[in-house]
């Protein structure tokens, strides 16, 4: 099977080819190398496809739009053994799956997550939770709830994405009370 991801112009996804290896390979290294995995509003597959064709196993992503969660089915067909996608709402899925996941990614749209996502996160357990983000401030209203909840917030990293704006793509890492990996 390829690595390649493939999508339809409605889609969305990444632009900026010369910082998305970055952008992923960050996102990756943050992953334990065991334990289950949710990566929510996955879009096309971008991490959950990747850490998939690493040989990761015991991934579910899941996506709300029906276009990119189209192109999430059919990009991630060939690693169905250790991915499961989903193409549901975000909250629609918290409300229905009891996954405990080790590790919970998520990278929502410039509004941030929503009410319901921020309040079914903490009580998902996972140990380390990934948020990538295109917006700063929105990550940093979310972020507080995450910390209120008992994460800490070990790391960030910003991507610059979107040269000459004020956007700036970044990922940081919560880590749980549970997290053993340093």
């Amino acid at each position: 099977a390829s690595g390649v991801l493939r999508r339809q112009a409605v889609s969305f996804f990444q632009g900026n080819r010369h910082l998305l290896s970055a952008l992923v390979g960050s996102v990756m290294e943050a992953v334990p190398a065991e334990g289950t995995v949710l990566d929510l509003y996955a879009g096309v597959g971008l991490f959950s496809v990747s850490l998939a064709a690493a040989g990761r196993t015991g991934i579910v992503a899941v996506e709300g739009d029906r276009e990119s969660g189209a192109d999430l089915l059919r990009n991630a067909a060939p690693w169905r053994a250790g991915l499961q996608a989903r193409v549901a709402m975000v909250e629609d899925h918290l409300r229905r799956d009891r996954l405990r996941p080790a590790t919970v990614i998520v990278d929502p749209p410039r509004a941030g997550l929503s009410r319901e996502v921020l309040a079914a996160l903490p009580g998902l357990g996972a140990a380390r939770i990934l948020y990538v983000s295109c917006d700063p401030p929105t990550m940093a209203r979310d972020a507080r709830h995450l910390l209120d909840a008992g994460y800490r917030l070990a790391s960030v990293a910003g991507f610059d994405l979107f040269p000459t704006t004020p956007h700036v793509e970044s990922v940081a890492l919560f880590q749980g009370q549970g997290d053993t990996h340093l």
